[in-house]
Order: structure tokens, then sequence, then C-alpha cells
């Protein structure tokens, strides 16, 4: 028996995404510590200089 699954572009890219992300070692826990801080230490998206 043979399964498929077809995925549009943008869940593929999601996918692509999360899997090199989890390969940066350390990098959730990074992400999950940094959750923990209060809002207030972070700026605010106006106030970032692209």
């Amino acid at each position: 028996m043979k399964l498929s699954t077809q995925l549009g572009k943008e869940a593929t890219r999601g996918l692509q995404e999360t899997f090199y992300l989890q390969s940066i070692p350390g990098l959730k826990e990074e992400i999950l510590e940094a959750a923990k801080d209060p809002l207030d230490e972070f700026l605010d998206e106006s106030e970032v200089e692209w």
C-alpha cells in the first residue's frame, strides 16, 4: 500500500524552515528561554531600523 500527500509551496517552505531552525544546536532552548523574558525588555517593531 502506497500513501502520498501533497503540500502547497507555502506549507513546504514552512516545513523546510522548521527543519533548518531545528538543525541549529541550542536554538530551541534559546528561544524558549527568551520567551520567559518580560515584554517590556523588547523593542517595539516601530523602533527597529531595517
